[in-house]
């Protein structure tokens, strides 16, 4: 049985130009994220509720991260952001916050 981490190097490298994991993150852009009640990780992880989207510009694929192989791809970690969709599900009329907008402003 292949580890979290193998398995996530696969489905990278099977939908990337490259056929080196370091070179083949570079292929990659960070799409954009949500909150799921049960999603699974490309790295096979189950019940993760921060899906992360990333789509490689070279080959058009798409892949759907959980919040530790997003680091991965990622200098700046969408945990803010998430905290903010969270503080807006349990409150509409809440502000998503500051620290959210900053992370939405940079990678959208």
């Amino acid at each position: 049985m292949k580890t979290k981490t193998y398995k996530l190097i696969d489905e990278v490298l099977n939908r990337s130009w490259s056929d080196e994991f370091s070179s083949a993150v570079g292929e990659w852009r960070y799409k954009g994220s949500y909150i799921m009640d049960d999603y699974e990780c490309a790295c096979g992880k189950k019940h993760i509720t921060e899906v992360n989207l990333i789509k490689n510009d070279l080959t058009g694929e798409h892949l759907e991260l959980g919040s530790e192989c997003i680091k991965k791809f990622l200098p700046v970690q969408p945990t803010q952001f998430f905290n903010g969709l969270k503080k807006i599900k349990n409150n509409p009329s809440a502000s998503i916050g500051r620290k959210a907008l900053k992370f939405v402003n940079r990678y959208n």
